[in-house]
């Protein structure tokens, strides 16, 4: 396996894996804050830069590992 398709999947699951900790840790601040209206919180604000980052993660690799097959 190529290393380059090999790391890049571990750096999207890595990415993957902190979106499932923000939103799906149990008491998450993230989701009681959004139901809440809270959207100027640091901890929500965190969220969603930890959404972004997994966006823009899937954005750069993704392609490059599909160009790789």
């Amino acid at each position: 396996m190529d290393e380059s398709r090999l790391w890049g999947g571990i750096g999207i699951l890595i990415a993957l894996g902190g979106i499932a900790i923000v939103l799906f840790y149990p008491d998450s601040e993230f989701l009681s804050q959004l139901a809440g209206g809270h959207v100027t919180e640091l901890t929500f604000l965190y969220g969603v830069g930890v959404i972004l980052a997994v966006l823009f993660t899937a954005l750069v690799i993704g392609p490059s590992m599909l160009r790789s097959r």
